[in-house]
């Protein structure tokens, strides 16, 4: 019988009736007390047990004829998937536990004040940077085809747009402070049309051309303040770094008597795959099944199998007064595993618990396989260095000496720009935000004959004499003048929650257009003046030809940073990770040799044919459609004769138990057969079983199908006629 075939899906038929009437029993019976049980109630309970004990039959089957893993079905019992599940446990824990120790046993001899980790870590950021001007070397000269005299002149004609000249920048700002003072609310509602100014700037080709200069100069800035560091990295810092590889050989070779250091890697990436799998079984949400195990939800599910053999209801509907004792000890494995898998169950509590208490565990691990990993590339990493060394060293000779006053005075000129761009990106910012959040608002709420009364009175208010014109002298008495007719606006429309933020960046579009009307459209120094003066573009070409060097140079420096970073203190986190899982391996292998114990059970003969007697049509009718004896038999590669063949039909060199075509032959008898002649054949052709005699029987055979080309045939061909 296939354990994922039509098993599984009468196994899946049962556990959603269970839990379909489960849920219909649950809801109390209008009228009757909590403590009576209603009838509904007690077929549940008694579902309950003719499921579990079918189930177990099954599962115990399964893993008779060896159809389900171990592993998958206890993956399953835990609720997590079987290949995350391995993932997890296959870590050879004593390899790393022995390594963890020598490593922090030798590493304690390191002479940690070789070089500095705060100093590994700058040059890793140098490297970065000599292979970002690798990468960008033939986009330079391209580059510097632009000019920044266009920008320029595009931002001095901001003066003439409207985005400086419109009611909110002509706003008188000081008065509408002092007018806002007497009233609650922020936020104005601009004027749409400064969003589409702004975005014509930010989206020009000028600009475009001009972030491409200023991100060229910030790689020339980054690599002129730091060229010092690289030649110094090139004359002596990388052969330090060498010297520190050299040094901590003890702590990350690991090749002794007990371990090569391929077993020692190999024992680090199963401890940080499962490291990663165990956060992903925390992280993602894993749905139960109870597919692999028969239905069974978990060991004290489990547990009840034995004692629901025993019930009342059972002896009296299932079993019809005849003894189960039999059954009881063919179901072994519900007699002495579920015991186990608690302990398992607990030991995986306490280990998921542990791992959900040190996040950071994946960190560790990960650093300890960096320091296992140095041994295999050892020989290439001096290679690295010694090739990074010279090539560092040849490319900065282009450099020239980088004038700082002419880069100070390049940065002077542009500050009145980059003010005028900080303005511009703000406006453009804030004021669509606005555009999202009240026009649509405005637009969507109010009828359009409303939305052109705001619109009507606020450019009113805005081009009121008095507000455009008030003195010191009048603007308290402005001010009080207009306060009420302000209220009964804001009242109805909002307008106060609008006003001040008009009035903030009244400020800002005046402040814009002083700038761009001041601003000189000329230059002393330009960006390809900086490049031509360190030589950037010569530099990058030459990094160009070798840039793969420094991506390997950066993975060097990592592997040293990694030895440089491990302390004492990673090791008792380390260690009971470990032996966490070591808990939960050792209550693995215990489960799974209490199962193995199950298939010590099977007997060898299976040549005879069978004949089942003795109220097993009983059985069949009080399962009904769940469980029959013929269904298990058909499932079996067996047959069922309503009537048995005498003795004369069987071929007797031919072993019907095992015929590819006919397969083992049943009789379901009621009792009223003569069994004598069964019973006294001397050729003991036919077995006689009562009905839990053969359910043990079931669990008990492997039938093994004879598939020899030309097997005799078990009855004689004249008895099938």
């Amino acid at each position: 019988m296939n354990l994922s075939g039509k098993k599984l899906e009468t196994i899946c038929l049962m556990r959603t009736l269970f839990v379909f009437i489960a849920i219909i029993f649950s809801v109390r019976v209008s009228g009757k007390s909590k403590s009576v049980s209603s009838s509904l109630q007690l077929i549940s309970k008694d579902f309950a047990i003719l499921s579990r004990v079918t189930n177990a039959i099954y599962l115990q089957s399964a893993f008779l004829k060896k159809d389900l893993e171990v592993r998958i079905f206890l993956a399953e019992l835990l609720q997590i998937g079987s290949q995350s599940f391995s993932k997890i446990v296959d870590v050879d824990i004593q390899t790393a536990i022995d390594e963890l120790y020598r490593m922090n046993e030798t590493m304690s001899r390191y002479p940690q004040n070789l070089i500095q980790i705060k100093d590994l870590l700058q040059s890793r950021h140098h490297i970065i940077i000599v292979k970002e001007i690798a990468e960008q070397a033939d986009s330079f000269s391209d580059t510097m085809k632009y000019s920044m005299i266009d920008m320029l002149i595009k931002a001095r004609n901001i003066r003439e747009s409207f985005i400086v000249n419109n009611n909110c920048s002509r706003l008188n700002h000081t008065i509408i402070f002092a007018f806002l003072d007497l009233f609650e609310g922020t936020k104005p509602l601009p004027e749409s049309n400064i969003i589409s100014e702004t975005e014509k700037i930010l989206k020009s080709r000028e600009y475009r051309n001009y972030k491409k200069l200023i991100d060229v100069k910030n790689i020339a800035l980054k690599f002129t303040s730091r060229i010092n560091d690289l030649r110094k990295l090139a004359d002596r810092g990388l052969n330090e770094i060498k010297e520190s590889f050299r040094f901590s050989r003890p702590a990350w070779d690991g090749n002794s008597e007990n371990y090569n250091q391929t077993q020692i890697k190999n024992a680090f990436e199963h401890f940080l795959v499962s490291a990663e799998e165990i956060y992903k079984y925390q992280t993602i949400e894993y749905t139960p099944s109870s597919i692999h195990t028969a239905g069974f939800l978990g060991s004290k599910d489990m547990k009840k199998v034995i004692g629901d053999l025993k019930r009342p209801w059972f002896k009296k509907n299932i079993a019809r007064g005849a003894s189960t004792k039999n059954l009881e000890k063919a179901l072994l494995l519900f007699r002495k595993v579920p015991q186990t898998i608690i302990d398992l169950e607990t030991s995986w509590k306490k280990f998921v618990n542990f791992t959900s208490r040190n996040d950071n565990i994946q960190i560790t691990i990960e650093l300890l396989l960096d320091i296992t990993k140095v041994s295999e590339n050892y020989r290439s990493y001096k290679k690295i260095l010694d090739k990074s060394s010279k090539l560092l060293s040849n490319c900065l000779n282009f450099g020239g000496i980088f004038d700082h006053e002419q880069f100070r005075i390049f940065e002077n000129e542009q500050i009145p720009w980059k003010e005028i761009m900080t303005i511009i990106l703000e406006i453009n910012e804030r004021f669509s935000r606005f555009e999202e959040r009240y026009f649509p608002f405005i637009s969507g709420k109010l009828v359009i004959k409303n939305l052109e009364t705001i619109r009507k009175n606020m450019n009113w208010v805005f081009s009121l004499a008095k507000f455009q014109n008030i003195t010191d002298e009048t603007s308290l008495e402005s001010m009080h003048e207009m306060r009420d007719w302000f209220k009964l606006a804001d009242k109805n429309n909002g307008y106060l929650m609008l006003l001040r933020e008009s009035a903030e960046w009244s400020m800002k579009l005046k402040k814009l257009k002083e700038i761009s009307e001041n601003l000189e459209q000329k230059q002393s120094i330009s960006v390809k003046d900086i490049l031509n003066k360190i030589k950037l573009i010569e530099s990058g070409k030459c990094f160009r030809k070798d840039s793969s060097y420094f991506v390997k140079l950066q993975n060097v420096i990592s592997s040293l940073i990694s030895i440089t970073l491990f302390t004492s203190n990673m090791v008792p986190q380390t260690r009971e990770y470990l032996d966490s899982l070591s808990e939960v391996k050792n209550k693995l292998e215990i489960v799974k040799k209490e199962i193995m114990t199950v298939n010590k059970m099977r007997p060898t003969s299976d040549s005879n044919a069978v004949l089942s007697l003795t109220n097993a049509r009983q059985i069949s009718e009080a399962i009904g459609l769940l469980l029959t004896l013929t269904a298990i038999i058909e499932s079996h590669g067996g047959i069922v004769l309503n009537e048995f063949p005498l003795k004369g039909y069987f071929n007797k060199n031919a072993h019907p138990y095992l015929h590819a075509n006919l397969g083992p032959i049943f009789l379901i008898h009621d009792g009223s057969i003569d069994l004598n002649e069964y019973k006294n054949d001397p050729d003991k052709l036919y077995n006689l079983f009562t009905e839990e005699e053969f359910v043990i029987f079931l669990l008990k055979h492997e039938i093994n199908i004879d598939t020899r080309e030309n097997p005799i045939p078990a009855i004689k061909e004249k008895a099938m006629k």
